[in-house]
C-alpha cells in the first residue's frame, strides 16, 4: 500500500470537467464540443488490461466500490500516458499501465511510432505533430524523440524497399529463364526492355523533390527507382545558422554531414532536370543488378532518351526508342 502521487490526477469517465462547453446553434444538429477536455489515446488491449482489475481491491477498509482512474503525468512518454487504477477508499494502487504497448524491437511505444509514420504520410513534420498534440490537449513529442523515430522508420523503409526491389528483379529473371532464355548473355547479364517516367512532389517544375522509376515491359514490375531532392532540413536549419556564425566551422560540419549520409540533398540543378538525372543514375547502375536495359519504351520524351544513350551513362549498351 502506498499513497497516491500528487501528480496523478483523477479522470472522470462519465462527466465532463469543462466549465464552458461550446453550445451548437439551433441551425446545426451537432453535439457540443468541449475544447478544454484533454484527449488521451488508449489502445483497446491496454484499456482491457485496466478494466479487468475493476472490483479487485482487497483493502481492509473497502466496503463498497470506489475505483478511480488517474493520470500520472510525471511518467508520460509523449503520446503514451501512464494511467493508474486506484481505490479511492483504501488509497491502494490496484493496477497501472501505459495507454500503449511498446514495440517488439525496442523500448519505444507503438503510439509514438505510429504518430510519426502517420504524420509523414500526411505531410506533417515535428512542428505539425506538435500543433496537433497541443490542439488535442496531449503532451507534445520532443524533437529528439521525433528524430529517433524518424531514423528508425527511415532504416526500416529502406530495408523494405530493398527487399521489394530484389523480389521484383528475381521475378523478372525467373520470367525470362522460363519464357526467353536467350535474353541472357554469356556473362549472365539479362537484356530486357524497360519503360521509364519521372514524377514530382508538386507541379510547375518548382518541386524540391522528384522521382523516376524503371518498369520492365513484360512483367510490369518496377525494378528500380530513384528519389532526388534539392532540400535538406538540417542544412536549411542547423547548417544555415552555422554558416552565418562561423563559415570555417560550417565547412567542417557540412563535410561530416554529407559523409555520414544524413544529408537528404542529393541533386544539383533545376527541378525539370530531375527526370533525366534519375534516368542517368539508374541506367548507370543497371549492371550492378546483372541487368542491361537494351530497349527503352517511352512517351516521346527526347531529353530522357538522348541522355540515356550517352555512352558514359549506358556503359556502351545500345538502346532502342519506341514512341507510344
Amino acid at each position: 500500500m502506498f499513497a497516491k502521487e500528487e501528480e496523478s490526477t483523477p479522470i472522470n469517465l462519465t462527466t465532463s470537467t469543462s466549465a464552458d462547453p461550446v453550445v451548437p446553434s439551433s441551425e446545426c444538429d451537432v453535439a457540443p464540443i468541449e475544447l478544454a477536455t484533454p484527449v488521451r489515446l488508449v489502445t483497446s488491449s491496454q484499456a482491457s488490461t485496466q478494466l479487468k482489475y475493476a472490483g479487485q481491491c482487497k483493502g481492509p477498509y473497502c466496503k463498497c466500490p470506489g475505483l478511480q482512474l488517474c493520470h500520472n503525468k510525471r511518467r508520460d512518454k509523449s503520446l503514451a500516458v501512464y494511467l493508474e487504477l486506484w481505490c479511492s477508499i483504501c488509497q491502494i494502487n490496484i493496477n497501472a499501465a501505459y495507454t500503449s504497448k511498446k514495440i517488439l524491437t525496442g523500448q519505444s511505444f507503438e503510439v509514438n511510432r505510429k504518430a510519426v509514420i502517420t504524420g509523414l504520410t500526411a505531410g506533417l513534420g515535428p512542428a505539425g505533430l506538435m500543433k496537433l498534440s497541443e490542439g488535442l490537449g496531449m503532451l507534445s513529442m520532443h524533437k529528439k524523440t521525433y528524430a529517433d523515430h524518424f531514423d528508425n522508420i527511415s532504416k526500416t523503409t529502406d530495408c523494405v524497399k530493398d527487399n521489394i526491389l530484389k523480389q521484383s528483379r528475381q521475378k523478372v529473371v525467373d520470367y525470362y529463364r522460363r519464357e526467353e532464355p536467350g535474353a541472357f548473355d554469356e556473362d549472365g547479364v539479362l537484356n530486357i526492355g524497360v519503360s521509364y517516367d519521372g514524377t514530382w512532389a508538386k507541379r510547375g517544375h518548382t518541386s524540391k523533390i522528384g522521382a523516376g522509376a524503371v518498369i520492365e515491359i513484360m512483367t510490369g514490375l518496377v525494378i528500380d527507382f530513384h528519389v532526388m531532392s534539392l532540400y535538406c532540413q538540417l542544412c536549411a536549419s542547423v547548417g544555415e545558422r552555422l554558416r552565418r556564425q562561423n563559415p570555417a566551422a560550417y565547412a567542417e560540419w557540412l563535410q561530416v554531414h554529407k559523409t555520414t549520409g544524413k544529408c537528404t540533398k542529393n541533386y544539383e540543378g533545376s527541378s525539370g532536370g530531375m527526370e533525366v538525372a534519375g534516368a542517368l543514375k539508374m541506367w548507370g547502375r543497371s549492371l550492378d543488378y546483372s541487368v542491361r536495359y537494351t530497349t527503352f519504351v517511352g512517351d516521346g520524351d527526347t531529353k530522357t532518351f538522348s541522355a540515356q544513350i550517352t555512352p558514359s551513362a549506358r556503359r556502351n549498351v545500345s538502346t532502342m526508342f519506341q514512341s507510344d
